[in-house]
């Protein structure tokens, strides 16, 4: 969830729904006086950002969720691509 390469709406979207996940990465900086990107503390880089659409508290809920009851079989064409995946600067190109 929490990677280097976060994109502001990525970013954004965890400080929202999981500030728990969060607040830990902005104390390590501040605490450090050292920051993941070269010029912007993630506070600031979450700023920058607009959660994603959507982003909503049952989306973020199953996402956050250490138990997993979705189908994991689906019927062709029911799947689609979570809403920041493979996004912006993240994931594979």
């Amino acid at each position: 969830m929490n990677c280097i390469f976060a994109s502001p709406a990525q970013l954004s979207t965890i400080l929202k729904f999981a500030p728990h996940k969060f607040m830990p990465i902005a104390n390590y900086e501040k605490q450090f006086g050292k920051t993941i990107h070269r010029t912007l503390t993630v506070l600031e880089r979450a700023a920058k950002g607009t959660p994603y659409e959507a982003a909503n508290e049952y989306t973020m809920g199953r996402c956050l969720s250490e138990h997993f009851d979705e189908p994991i079989i689906l019927e062709p064409g029911q799947w689609r691509l979570p809403a920041g995946a493979f996004g912006e600067n993240a994931g594979p190109t």
